[in-house]
């Protein structure tokens, strides 16, 4: 089912380039990490691929909508990773609940924070909470990206 979804090759792309990415800037390659990702979603698909490429890792998914949350963990549970991911509603921009001080990186989804300034301001709640050394990866939807992604009237 999960092949059917549109942009699925996109995201494996990505995180396959993301992954490659991180590979060179952990202090410690092939060790186990521990990430984040803001902005899971119901199809955590980046958590997903990424915890193919590191096959000791944890991801802590995290999303505002617990319905989104509960429909990742039952997708998580039945693929098999309920063990690897972990699911916490809250709003990263408010500081939320989470160990941040615990990951090795964490991950700002596309639309977590639709503008540069909203992005920014989740950005400096979060550099307070993350341990020295933790890697951030921040996705935008500008440019083509714009195309997948809703755009919020600046009014």
């Amino acid at each position: 089912m999960l092949l059917s979804f549109p942009y699925h090759e996109n995201y494996t792309d990505l995180s396959r380039l993301e992954a490659s990415l991180l590979t060179a800037f952990l202090p410690t390659p092939g060790q186990p990490l521990s990430l984040a990702f803001i902005g899971s979603g119901p199809l955590p698909l980046t958590s997903i691929h990424l915890l193919s490429h590191f096959p000791t890792a944890t991801i802590h998914n995290i999303d505002r909508d617990a319905n989104a949350l509960q429909q990742g963990r039952l997708l998580a549970k039945r693929l098999g990773y309920a063990t690897r991911m972990s699911f916490a509603c809250e709003d990263a921009g408010a500081g939320g609940e989470s160990h941040w001080d615990d990951f090795d990186v964490v991950f700002l989804a596309a639309l977590v924070g639709m503008t540069s300034e909203e992005k920014l301001g989740i950005l400096r709640v979060l550099a307070g909470r993350l341990r020295a050394g933790c890697l951030v990866v921040c996705r935008s939807a500008r440019g083509m990206r714009g195309v997948l992604y809703p755009v919020r009237s600046r009014e």
